[in-house]
């Protein structure tokens, strides 16, 4: 399901006070750049942030868990992007 307009409107309007901030489509979902630097991604309308091992320790305390590609005949990949909220 691709992300809808309303959920970026929202996101762009929640991130606003860290400056200018775009949302690109990007195959199913999107990405969200500060800067040129993508630092987020959506996908069904989730948010996942972009982590190192010290936030994704964090995010997994907190119940969060990693984005996972899934393609069809492959095994899933957990990617570097946590949240889902």
């Amino acid at each position: 399901m691709p992300v809808s307009a309303g959920y970026k409107e929202f996101l762009e309007d929640l991130l606003v006070a860290f400056g200018p901030v775009s949302i690109r489509n990007m195959f199913r979902g999107a990405g969200v750049y500060a800067e040129g630097v993508m630092f987020a991604i959506l996908v069904n309308d989730a948010l996942y942030l972009k982590t190192d091992k010290a936030s994704a320790r964090e995010f997994a305390a907190e119940g969060k868990a990693p984005f996972t590609s899934r393609r069809k005949g492959r095994a899933p990949i957990a990617m570097s992007y946590w949240g889902g909220a």
